[in-house]
């Protein structure tokens, strides 16, 4: 069983990052995959150099945001290559909720960044090399 849930995930992945880089309007993709435990990890699979950097918004504390936040926002370019590691608090039943988190941490607000979630670090860098081929 799980075998078969491994081989639809990384087909799912895989579908999802053909289907992202076919759509025009999508600047950043990123493959992320589940490290078991509490840890997920994307890798820049596309970012488009000519999209629009996203405003500097401020949290409602006013404090200005992590440096690696910018980053992701302004700059994933700059990330090629580079393991992006999203700690999470414990181990996560509904990866549903996970898939979200890291949407929203590798995205935002930005409707044109997508992610594809697999299960491993070979599925995310096959998709990384197969899209700048």
């Amino acid at each position: 069983m799980r075998n078969v849930v491994r081989s639809v995930a990384v087909s799912i992945l895989l579908l999802l990052g053909k289907s992202a880089m076919a759509q025009a309007d999508v600047s950043r993709t990123w493959a992320c995959w589940y490290g078991g435990e509490t840890t997920v990890y994307c890798l820049l699979q596309h970012a488009d150099p000519a999209s629009a950097p996203v405003a500097d918004a401020r949290p409602t504390g006013g404090r200005p945001l992590p440096a690696i936040v910018r980053t992701l926002r302004h700059d994933p370019a700059s990330l090629e290559d580079k393991v992006i590691v999203i700690p999470l608090h414990s181990v996560p039943f509904d990866m549903e909720f996970v898939r979200q988190l890291v949407q929203a941490v590798m995205c935002g607000a930005l409707p044109s960044c997508t992610i594809g979630f697999g299960n491993s670090y070979a599925n995310a860098r096959g998709m990384v090399l197969s899209s700048r081929q």
